[in-house]
């Protein structure tokens, strides 16, 4: 593999991102605003965090920009180390270019854009800990290796989805034992399905991973869609078999076809069953620049079963798919993870220029709360086409000015019942004109000029919010 064009593509894919360390997205805002980390707010993160607050409040400690630079660190250790795993089945099902291909797809394919957020580097410390389990798992079969595949194992659970991403791992090692003795032993079926124990028990005995209630229940809807989708990639694959001498198709692509359909869906699954990955929108979107918000968060996972399924689509395909296609959809890849990474450093700038902005309205000072809100023309510039939660809001304007900077205005902050004497709430909407230049002129340096509407609008504030 030419390692140096894949570490400079990568550098130019997500390079951007070590240029705004300090800038926060999203969930960033509730937990990575400070110095100290404090996962137990609100009684949600009271149990089984170790060693999350002490990690991540160390890197915070160090420098916020740790997270980030640790992500575009890990991902392609991921890749490479999917790439050694594919290895394994070089001659036995894979060949060599397909290995490669594997391995650049995992690393490139357009998904989980959220991965560039702190709050999401727990997850990110999760695969990475699975995916080196699994390379032990099934690469080495001594006493020892088995204990440390089984402790990482154990670590990476705290990311649920991979509690049924155990099965691949389990898969696999079946597969790799009867591809070299064409028989499967009582050893072996031990072997292949004790990850997926680890995970069972993990999951009854040892953790809820301390998310807040009802976030990851099971919903009816959710599992009959992921049902549905099983149903639908069975039969694909069934039909593909059944008519593969009609259709002179292949047998080794099938099984990669089938293999990846197989791999995509547990990595789906977890997502769809709880209700987190349920609509057409939450998979399509999120490979488009400007259209993804937070939601591609849940697709982890999804690069692995889609590698092998383009692999095995194009190797049905015969003929030169493989040859004129692949190169398409990597070109395509390296496109769309750059424009993401274009985006947030929009964003960040943006936050900046508006920070810097807030800073040089003195009135802000005088009042308790207010309402901050984009204008088109300033939300054209936030990452994946999102309109700013209320605490992402509220951090620009503690940033801006400190603990005494007004709260940014919502429902909380309203009395009950009507009041006789509304109190005053100052509207700012921000203006950032983009009509004279691009986001790649922002990206290469650009200053935005943010400047105010202001207005006001009369509520029956609290009287600890009142001015």
């Amino acid at each position: 593999m030419p390692w140096l064009a894949v570490a400079f593509a990568w550098l130019l894919c997500q390079g951007l991102s070590l240029l705004y360390p300090r800038s926060l997205f999203w969930d960033d805002w509730r937990l990575y605003d400070t110095t100290n980390l404090d996962l137990n707010e609100g009684g949600q993160f009271e149990r089984d965090i170790w060693p999350r607050e002490e990690l991540e409040g160390f890197l915070l400690s160090l420098h916020p920009g740790s997270f980030r630079v640790l992500t575009f660190l890990i991902f392609p250790i991921i890749a490479l180390l999917t790439w050694r795993i594919a290895g394994l089945f070089v001659n036995k099902g894979l060949t060599s270019r397909e290995q490669r291909l594997i391995g650049l797809l995992v690393l490139f394919l357009p998904v989980n854009s959220a991965r560039i957020t702190n709050i999401t580097f727990g997850y990110t410390i999760s695969l990475l800990a699975f995916v080196t389990a699994a390379w032990i798992w099934l690469r080495y079969r001594t006493t020892i290796t088995t204990l440390m595949a089984v402790l990482l194992f154990v670590f990476s659970f705290r990311t649920s989805s991979l509690l049924a991403f155990a099965l691949v791992p389990g898969a696999l090692s079946l597969s790799l034992d009867f591809l070299a003795t064409r028989r499967l032993g009582l050893r072996s079926s031990l072997r292949a399905v004790l990850p997926l124990v680890m995970a069972l028990i993990y999951r009854r005995f040892i953790s809820d991973n301390g998310v807040a209630p009802g976030y990851n229940e099971f919903q009816i809807g959710g599992l009959m869609r992921s049902a549905l989708m099983l149903i639908s990639f069975a039969g694909v694959i069934g039909g593909l078999w059944y008519r593969r001498e009609k259709l002179s198709l292949s047998a080794r692509a099938i099984k990669q076809f089938g293999g990846g359909l197989g791999i995509l869906w547990l990595g789906a699954m977890p997502y769809m069953a709880v209700g987190h990955l349920s609509t057409v929108s939450d998979w399509t979107v999120n490979f488009l620049p400007g259209e993804g918000d937070w939601h591609s968060r849940h697709q982890l996972l999804l690069p692995f079963g889609m590698a092998l399924i383009l692999i095995g689509f194009f190797n049905l395909l015969e003929g030169k798919a493989m040859v004129l296609l692949m190169p398409l959809v990597l070109a395509v890849s390296f496109i769309f993870t750059f424009l993401y990474s274009v985006e947030y450093l929009v964003d960040a700038r943006k936050q900046d220029a508006v920070i810097t902005a807030l800073r040089q309205e003195p009135s802000l000072k005088s009042t308790r709360v207010v309402f901050l809100t984009d204008d088109s023309s300033a939300a054209k510039l936030n990452a994946r086409a999102r309109s700013y939660r209320e605490y992402e809001t509220d951090g620009l304007l503690r940033r801006a000015l400190g603990v005494e900077a007004p709260r940014f205005f919502d429902e909380s902050q309203l009395e009950s019942e009507t009041c006789n004497a509304p109190a005053t709430v100052p509207v700012y909407r921000v203006f950032a004109p983009i009509l004279t230049f691009t986001k790649f002129q922002i990206a290469l340096g650009r200053s935005i000029p943010v400047t105010f509407e202001k207005s006001s609008v009369l509520a029956c504030l609290k009287p600890e919010f009142r001015p």
